[in-house]
């Protein structure tokens, strides 16, 4: 998470909250596969700090649900050739 614009009294007024991953996968042949993922989101900061949290707390679980899946339609590519 962090700020990524600022108001005139220098408050932050916009987050971006973003996931990296990166895997590597070796297989029996000791093949070696890598790959990175990315996703990442904008939202605006609020001034209930309560109501905020939990708002984060949801988009970094939407954030884990959505890379988790990429990384398994990944496997599953190498998995079919």
């Amino acid at each position: 998470k962090k700020g990524i614009t600022k108001d005139k009294a220098n408050n932050i007024t916009n987050y971006l909250m973003q996931i990296d991953v990166d895997i590597k996968i070796i297989n029996f042949e000791k093949n070696k596969i890598e790959k990175s993922f990315t996703s990442n989101f904008t939202y605006n900061n609020q001034s209930d700090k309560f109501e905020l949290l939990n708002y984060e707390k949801s988009i970094k679980n939407d954030l884990i649900i959505k890379v988790s899946n990429e990384i398994l339609l990944f496997i599953n590519s190498i998995n079919d050739n």
